[in-house]
């Protein structure tokens, strides 16, 4: 559950944050803003993946000093948080409290709203697309994921090393994985097989070891009239995962195989008939 904050009534800050490739913020003109020193950019990337909940000083502190911090690390903290606040705030005066890089005890926030966040944005995109796949509505799920899948701009966050950085990485890989298998469900609802053929298999010559990217690979195969190609593709899984896991297919895979092997009329829909797995949150 998010932590409560008072929010007084206001239009949000004009900005859009974008962690779904290298670091930036961007005014309403499309212009990035100058964020300042790569170890203050990663006080602002730190807050945007937590916003708009408080992050502790000392929890800031242990992610941004790895190892003992230095003696220093709280007054530093302190004169980072002030510049960006003057970075995101240029017309604010000196006097006026901050509206969007907020002191609350024990530490800071970033008061903003969930869509002026990419991988926010991403991730409702993507959670909208599954519940519209799973209603039937393959093509409003292609489309909402169409657009989705086109914020990112490279590997998140990928100038920063520090725990928080790395973290989120994976998490918003994850994301984007689930989202990409959703899109080829909607390909396969469709009927745009060879499409989804090519490219689960171009997505599997850089990540071979998702059953669930091979059975999408086997279903777009078979329907597509190319029964033996799926039937040779469900052999090289095999073989991957023998030869360099030790493993076997899953239950589901080899009920795939056979089902393809008897022209299962079941393989023309979902495979098997489920719920969409679950997004995770961006700040979870």
């Amino acid at each position: 559950m998010r932590e409560a904050i008072d929010r007084p009534t206001r239009e949000p800050t004009p900005l859009d944050f974008h962690v779904l490739g290298p670091f930036e913020v961007v005014d309403r003109a499309g212009t990035a803003l100058d964020l300042g020193s790569r170890k203050q950019r990663a006080v602002l990337a730190l807050l945007v993946l937590n916003a708009p909940r408080v992050v502790p000083l000392d929890q800031l502190i242990d992610q941004l000093w790895t190892g003992e911090p230095p003696s220093s690390a709280t007054g530093t903290l302190q004169a980072y948080i002030s510049q960006l606040r003057r970075v995101l705030e240029p017309r604010r005066g000196p006097r006026t409290p901050a509206r969007a890089l907020r002191t609350r005890e024990p530490g800071y926030l970033l008061d903003i709203e969930p869509s002026q966040v990419d991988a926010t944005r991403f991730v409702g995109d993507a959670d909208a697309a599954q519940a519209a796949l799973l209603r039937g509505e393959a093509a409003q799920a292609e489309s909402l994921l169409a657009t989705a899948l086109r914020a990112w701009r490279g590997e998140p966050l990928v100038e920063f090393t520090e725990p928080f950085a790395r973290s989120a990485v994976i998490r918003l890989a994850e994301v984007r994985v689930t989202a990409l298998q959703t899109r080829m469900e909607a390909w396969l609802s469709l009927g745009r097989y060879s499409e989804a053929a090519a490219e689960v298999g171009h997505f599997l010559d850089g990540d071979p070891y998702r059953e669930g990217f091979w059975a999408l690979l086997i279903r777009a195969l078979y329907r597509d009239g190319r029964q033996a190609e799926a039937l040779a593709a469900y052999q090289r899984c095999r073989t991957l995962l023998g030869e360099e896991l030790g493993l076997d297919p899953s239950p589901e895979l080899r009920r795939l195989e056979r089902a393809v092997l008897e022209h299962d009329p079941a393989l023309h829909g979902p495979w098997p008939p489920r719920a969409a797995p679950a997004l995770t949150p961006l700040s979870a």
